[in-house]
């Protein structure tokens, strides 16, 4: 009589860990998918990926989507790292004026526009010296403004009209 009362309490215990099992791979499936696709990377940076004639470029970017992100921006800055930057990320699309003040760093900006493509690009531009600082302005409403190290457009042959992939 003995034997079946164990037999029933190994298969009881057989069937709870098949069950957790189970409901641990479809918890893990359903963490995994809200990340796939999704750059995870460190220190809060995102993945933008520009689509240019000779291939992908990838970017790992800081967003700056509050008002006090993007009013400090890169400002202060010694070094950015290669194939670094930061995306403004704004609300509405509508023309963006920039400016270089209490810069260190020379920048290449890129303005991307609702429909995630680039309309206009803006090359080295360098540190404001002396007030009044020049004000760049985009040409038509943009959604992004993504800043890069000068001379990244160029060398990586990004041109206006390239697509963007913000991840």
């Amino acid at each position: 009589m003995s034997r079946p009362r164990i037999q029933k309490i190994t298969l009881g215990r057989t069937l709870a860990i098949i069950s957790v099992l189970i409901l641990l791979f479809f918890v893990a499936g359903y963490f995994h998918n809200k990340t796939v696709g999704k750059a995870v990377l460190p220190n809060g940076l995102t993945r933008v990926s520009i689509l240019t004639a000779r291939g992908s470029v990838e970017l790992d970017i800081e967003q700056a989507k509050t008002e006090f992100e993007r009013e400090r921006g890169l400002q202060f800055r010694k070094v950015l790292p290669k194939d670094q930057g930061m995306l403004f990320v704004y609300a509405e699309e509508v023309k963006r004026n920039f400016w270089m003040k209490d810069m260190l760093i020379a920048l290449d900006f890129l303005f991307i526009d609702g429909n995630l493509h680039i309309v206009n690009i803006e090359r080295n531009v360098q540190p404001c010296e002396a007030n009044p600082c020049p004000v760049l302005s985009s040409k038509i409403p943009v959604l992004f403004v993504l800043e890069v190290n000068a001379g990244t457009v160029d060398g990586e042959f990004i041109k206006e009209g390239d697509p963007v992939i913000i991840q």
